[in-house]
């Protein structure tokens, strides 16, 4: 499990409530906690409201999941 997914569980939200709360599908929020796709600027100040959270701590799951992948 990864930062992101951590971030979302500890609110109680599914990946669908958090798509839905930023305009996004279910299927963007996988690809997204999967390190499939980038995120915005835009984007990560959303979820950091969605997560009651701040953009560093989106940030740093971020690129703690692109240095996963490596």
């Amino acid at each position: 499990m990864n930062g992101l997914q951590l971030i979302r569980l500890k609110c109680n939200l599914s990946q669908k409530q958090v798509g839905f709360k930023i305009g996004k599908t279910d299927s963007y929020m996988s690809a997204l906690e999967n390190g499939k796709i980038n995120v915005s600027l835009d984007e990560a100040s959303r979820l950091a409201y969605v997560y009651n959270s701040t953009l560093d701590e989106i940030y740093l799951a971020i690129k703690e999941l692109k240095n996963t992948e490596k």
